[in-house]
């Protein structure tokens, strides 16, 4: 799906994204240990890819309210394969589908749906969110 610009993503401050990238180096050191245990579960290769992504979720906020509301949040991606992708966020969100956007900076923006395959607190309160990609086999 393409759209155009028209959402106010919620954004890491300066000091969150310095910390997202030492995180990003930490759990690339670790994955590396560890190098074919996840990847033995997925049917296409991930690569690096580190830039600020948009992820679009609906999400109940509170026990008040049982109406999900839409967010739009910023996070770093890790990796992206045909398959699927992995961001960080400095929360713990409560979703299990939603929509990614790869090219944030572009004039039309592009979307694929997913739903949350994993998910794991990492370091510094920064969570980690495997994304698989709707309509293929991978995680």
């Amino acid at each position: 799906m393409t759209t155009k610009h028209v959402l106010t993503p919620v954004r890491l401050t300066p000091e969150q994204d310095e910390v997202a990238l030492r995180v990003l180096n930490a759990v690339d050191k670790l994955a590396g240990c560890y190098d074919g245990m996840q990847s033995m579960k997925r049917d296409h290769p991930r690569a690096e890819f580190r830039r600020k992504v948009w992820v679009r979720f609906r999400a109940v906020t509170s026990t008040d309210s049982q109406e999900p509301k839409e967010f739009v949040i910023e996070p770093w991606s890790r990796n992206l394969g045909r398959g699927g992708a992995a961001v960080l966020f400095p929360a713990e969100l409560n979703f299990t589908r939603g929509e990614i956007c790869l090219n944030p900076d572009a004039e039309s923006l592009q979307w694929r749906s997913f739903v949350v395959a994993k998910v794991r607190q990492v370091l510094y309160d920064f969570w980690e969110y495997g994304l698989k990609f709707e309509g293929t086999g991978d995680s």
